[in-house]
């Protein structure tokens, strides 16, 4: 079961009148932690609760130092630290996938975990704030009808699934991670406490074996802590580096795992020679399922429990053999190696030249640096020195985050201010601006979105065990140079685990992918899928460039991947758009109705 979870704090009269609905909410339990403090949770959802009535941690836990055991209960010195320094003492001696609700002084506050893997939005209402793990529970209370916000779902096409504060259904805001939210004298504020940037160091004393060996033993550490608390787990396995270090990890910490890689008729999309040796080596079961077509739905999107659009239709098919299999095989959580690229860095960019010679000088050191980007990329050193350059001297002006004006309407894609970027993360303290670094932290924020849609699936949690929060800060010290090393992506994570897993895997390079089955979707229902993006909401709503479209689903267009992918993104999103006013229209189904995605 996933961790569902209602939190309300504010008025204790307004709290009081609501005790009834709360209560009564299918598959859910209520805890009145304080009089203006209520929580609602699923069976499965741990709760710690503070002494004297100070606040309750959400989610689970785990020890930075100690045991790879999940915490059953908060020692008490531990729970009055967490309550005192307005939970920052669970940022620096534990980790895990959490939101602490907490009472503080004549104020309430609300702490999500940086790793982004425990869901939490919010809305604010009749003296109340509403926090929860989807928007289908505030929505379902009534403390808000939400309604589709046309500018912020054009926003969330321009900035391809940016996290922000603000999401595309008005009154309705998400917690970033890492942010606490505070209210004091009915005043609501939200403060940046976790950041990548203290993390990040432009040097290191250490080699990069010994930054390799240091990442297996804490990427160790955390698979098993999450292995011990889901000791069934399903895998989504792809034969490639991120999946294959969570597999090595599960097995070794004696997790009853299975395996399950999709395919397409496609050979790009078939990893099952990869996959096999993997499970070979691990002595590991390994299903295989083809992505079906029957699964998809056009009416359905795949983030229709998100606040924001920015879903994959072909991920439907995927969901479905997940839930399947996970079924058939008893899991009590499905694990995958999502965010590994992120964490991890998998970058072929010049940028890592820049950062050592910003942070070293010209030396030999760079030369080396310069000669791996070469192998990497398969470009020549004056090329590699050319844009080495180009993001030294972009540096001052901070990263450049992607903005995709394809197929938007001109009044949309030159709108300044809905192509303004503005994240916590994306904004480099003063002297620290290396160009490098900027990249690693930004698709760290790019994972966020992903994370958000991936927390449960069909029922079952989803853990992402390589985002866990002492790898990803242990990973954000490693100088982007090593992540280079020997001209291969990811070089400190291959390097730790050249000894765990067949050197075909670790040698990898290329990577597989489900695009052959996204082209069945889009040909399968190519003139449903002009009608829905010519005739629907974006249309009616001026956000798309309507020659550019047509032009583009014309027989004789020869259709590129990005293009393919652009439109099935439409599609989506129509289908988010059409359940949100649907949802409005239904408005008094109630809480026990509150789960439709």
């Amino acid at each position: 079961m996933s961790s569902r979870f209602l939190a309300l704090m504010g008025d204790a009269e307004r709290l009081a009148s609501l005790r009834a609905d709360l209560a009564g909410i299918r598959g859910m339990s209520l805890h009145e932690v304080a009089p203006d403090l209520f929580v609602v949770t699923n069976s499965d959802l741990k709760l710690h609760h503070l002494a004297d009535q100070s606040g309750v941690v959400l989610g689970t836990l785990f020890h930075r130092y100690g045991a790879s055991r999940e915490v059953e209960t908060l020692p008490i010195p531990d729970a009055d630290a967490v309550a005192k320094t307005r939970g920052r003492f669970l940022l620096d001696r534990y980790w895990g996938r959490y939101l602490a609700v907490l009472r503080s002084g004549d104020g309430l506050l609300a702490f999500r975990d940086p790793t982004g893997m425990f869901p939490c939005v919010y809305v604010e209402g009749e003296g109340l704030i509403a926090l929860a793990s989807e928007p289908s529970l505030i929505a379902a209370l009534g403390l808000i009808e939400p309604e589709v916000d046309t500018l912020a779902v054009a926003r969330s096409l321009l900035l391809c699934g940016l996290p922000e504060e603000n999401t595309a259904l008005r009154g309705i805001r998400r917690l970033l991670p890492g942010t606490r939210l505070e209210r004091y004298d009915r005043l609501t504020t939200t403060v940046a406490t976790w950041s990548p940037w203290n993390y990040e160091s432009q040097d290191s004393v250490d080699s990069v074996e010994e930054q390799a060996e240091k990442l297996r033993r804490i990427s160790q550490h955390c698979i098993a802590a999450w292995s011990n608390k889901y000791d069934h787990g399903l895998l989504g396995l792809s034969g490639g580096l991120d999946s294959s270090i969570v597999a090595v990890g599960l097995v070794k910490a004696g997790n009853h795992l299975s395996g399950l890689t999709l395919i397409t008729d496609d050979p790009l999309g078939d990893e099952r020679r990869y996959c096999d040796i993997v499970t070979q080596h691990l002595g590991l079961p390994i299903f295989s399922e083809k992505y079906d077509l029957a699964e998809i739905d056009l009416d359905r999107s795949s983030v229709a429990h998100l606040p924001t659009p920015f879903g994959r239709m072909d991920s439907m098919a995927y969901d479905a053999a997940l839930t399947k299999i996970g079924r058939q095989v008893q899991a009590n959580a499905i694990f995958s190696g999502n965010g590994g690229d992120n964490v991890f860095y998998l970058s072929r960019s010049a940028r890592a030249l820049a950062d050592r010679i910003m942070a070293e000088g010209l030396s030999l050191g760079a030369l080396e640096t310069a000669q791996d980007i070469c192998r990497l990329t398969g470009t020549n050193i004056f090329s590699v020195a050319k844009h080495a350059v180009q993001a030294w001297r972009a540096a001052s002006a901070g990263y450049d985050w992607q903005i995709d004006r394809t197929f938007l309407s001109q009044s949309i894609a030159t709108d300044k201010i809905l192509c303004a970027v503005n994240h916590p993360w994306l904004s480099a303290p003063c002297g620290r601006n290396l160009p490098g670094k900027a990249a690693h932290i930004a698709m760290i924020v790019r994972m966020q979105h992903s994370l958000d849609a991936y927390y449960e699936r069909g029922g079952t949690e989803v853990i992402h065990p390589l985002v866990s929060q002492p790898i990803l800060e242990f990973c954000l010290g490693i100088p982007t140079w090593y992540q280079c090393e020997g001209g291969r992506d990811r070089s400190v994570a291959r390097r730790a685990y050249a000894r765990e897993l067949p050197a075909k895997i670790i040698e990898r390079r290329g990577k597989g992918s489900p695009q052959g089955f996204i082209y069945q979707i889009f040909y399968r229902y190519r003139a449903e899928i002009r009608e829905r993006i010519m005739d629907g909401f974006l249309g009616g709503a001026g956000l798309i460039d309507r020659r550019a479209v047509e032009a583009t689903l014309r027989s004789d267009h020869r259709l590129t991947d990005a293009e393919v992918l652009r439109l099935m993104l439409f599609v989506d999103t129509e289908a988010w758009i059409r359940h949100w006013r649907l949802r409005n229209v239904h408005a008094g189904e109630g809480l026990n109705g509150a789960r439709t995605a």
